[in-house]
């Protein structure tokens, strides 16, 4: 089982703010520091601006009120909406000067769909585990379909996930930036990405007024005592005053507009990373490297079942479906999950998901129903740097 740091609940990190209650709910697993991280090869510019802002292209500042949510709206709510701008022009979210919910994405979704119920909604959660499952599993909704309920009490209908889940693509990763990275963060957001910020907040942060209609306060750059991990979306920098800037999901009146500045020296001593979307390469699947029916690797009984080993960017063949593997996460122990799609002989994509390791998951093609269970990782010969999944599809 995972072990986990800081498991930060909503109702353990209440305090008052001009009489209204703010969460937190970033969890943070404890082996993050030992990871190695990658440092993206973005587009190179001869000189990066010395400020940006894409504040105005994002949707309204929104309030998760008292629930340990603020990883649903910095991922969901902010990253995905803003990810539907597709012509990033400002004022996008907004409708004769109020927000446009149409085009604002509901974090409620993802909140129950990634506990399994309404009864665990206040737990905090890791963003950037969130943001990867949102955009290839759970999809997306409109909050005018689905509204944020603080008491996470409503219950969602088949027809809106199977709605949101239309919205899910294979297309896309998430990256994560290291807290000492200032150079790919600047690019990043040069290049009109906003990106989520995993930090560790303090008494400080928590004393920040709202209604604050300087430009450039408040601006947080002084830490004293640590009270909770909070995730934020960052929408820009500026080297005049050392500081990036980033939108909170306490509401409009926090801050200036739900928005605050915060300094350098803050973010690279408490940050932990940054994290945000990117296109995943895509994948070209060598049939040179499908195995025979009559390999070993293969065991049918009566061709009802499989169990065999593939790697990304392979398929195996199960009577008339090929079983693909487009994305495989090993880098983690506990969790290690995979991206299957399921095709015909003619690749039309029959059945796509997300699935964990040590998992099963049934679902149905053409009237037949399906198990497909993820057994095992291993390792691809003698490279330990490939792995491959071990599976077994079943007819049931």
């Amino acid at each position: 089982m995972r072990k986990i740091v800081v498991l930060v609940f909503c109702l353990a990190n209440l305090f008052t703010a001009f009489g209204q209650k703010r969460s937190f709910g970033e969890v943070v697993p404890d082996d993050f520091e030992k990871k190695n991280f990658f440092y993206l090869k973005l587009v190179d510019s001869l000189e990066l601006p010395n400020s940006i802002d894409l504040s105005k292209k994002m949707p309204p500042a929104a309030d998760q009120n008292p629930r340990g949510t603020c990883w649903a709206f910095a991922s969901t709510y902010s990253i995905i909406s803003y990810m539907s701008n597709v012509s990033k022009a400002d004022d996008y979210f907004y409708q004769n000067g109020k927000p446009d919910y149409s085009k604002i994405k509901s974090p409620e979704l993802p909140i129950q769909l990634y506990f399994g119920s309404n009864a665990n909604c206040d737990a905090g959660a890791t963003t950037k585990d969130l943001l990867l499952k949102t955009l290839v599993e759970y999809g997306s909704i409109s909050m005018e379909e689905l509204k944020y309920s603080a008491l996470c009490s409503q219950s969602i209908s088949d027809e809106l996930k199977n709605k949101a889940k239309l919205n899910s693509t294979s297309e896309y990763d998430v990256e994560v930036v290291h807290k000492d990275d200032m150079i790919t963060l600047k690019k990043v957001l040069s290049q009109g990405q906003p990106l989520i910020i995993s930090i560790r907040v303090d008494t400080n942060f928590k004393k920040i007024k709202d209604n604050v209609v300087d430009y450039y306060k408040p601006m947080w750059d002084t830490y004293k005592i640590g009270k909770g991990w909070h995730a934020m979306t960052v929408v820009g920098y500026n080297d005049s005053i050392k500081a990036v800037k980033v939108m909170n999901s306490w509401g409009e009146k926090w801050g200036n507009k739900g928005h605050l500045w915060i300094s350098y020296d803050i973010i690279k001593n408490y940050a932990r990373y940054y994290c945000y979307p990117v296109v995943r390469p895509k994948i070209t699947i060598d049939t040179l490297e499908i195995v025979a029916e009559n390999s070993k690797a293969f065991t049918f009984e009566e061709k009802t079942e499989l169990s065999s080993w593939f790697k990304s960017g392979y398929y195996r063949k199960f009577n008339t479906l090929k079983i693909k593997l487009l994305y495989l996460n090993y880098k983690k122990e506990d969790d290690e999950y995979g991206l299957i799609e399921i095709s015909d002989e003619e690749d039309t994509v029959l059945s796509k998901f997300y699935i964990q390791n040590n998992s099963s998951k049934e679902f149905y093609i053409n009237n037949v129903k399906y198990s497909f269970t993820f057994n095992n990782v291993g390792r691809i010969g003698y490279n330990f740097t490939k792995k491959a999944m071990f599976f077994t599809m079943k007819e049931l």
